[in-house]
């Protein structure tokens, strides 16, 4: 469990540090390495078609990420296996910088 933590941490303070930069990250939470990313629209109103949007184009990116089916819709989840290695984390998290910047406007 020591690694899950560990990792987990890593990808929320990645992800938390892009929120001032991007408009369409409203907030970031998770415990461990069940990890939620909420999506907004340029007004900051929950958007669930942008999230089912990043979610079909993460693949591009090599990412397999689900969207939320409860509230608002408008949550991507990241649920990386727990044996994931703290290079690997950094990959995700670079990897969904990248997503957001190219197709989170």
């Amino acid at each position: 469990l020591a690694n899950v933590r560990a990792t987990g941490a890593l990808i929320l303070e990645r992800l938390n540090a892009l929120r001032p930069s991007l408009r369409c990250v409203a907030d970031v939470r998770g415990v461990g390495l069940m990890i939620g990313v909420e999506i907004v629209d340029s007004e900051g109103r929950p958007s669930s078609e942008l999230t089912n949007f990043l979610a079909h184009r993460a693949m591009d990116f090599g990412l397999v990420i689900r969207t939320s089916r409860y509230g608002q819709g408008n949550v991507l989840k990241i649920r990386p296996p727990l044996i994931l290695t703290i290079d690997e984390a950094h990959l995700i998290c670079d990897r969904f910088e990248a997503l957001l910047r190219t197709h989170g406007h």
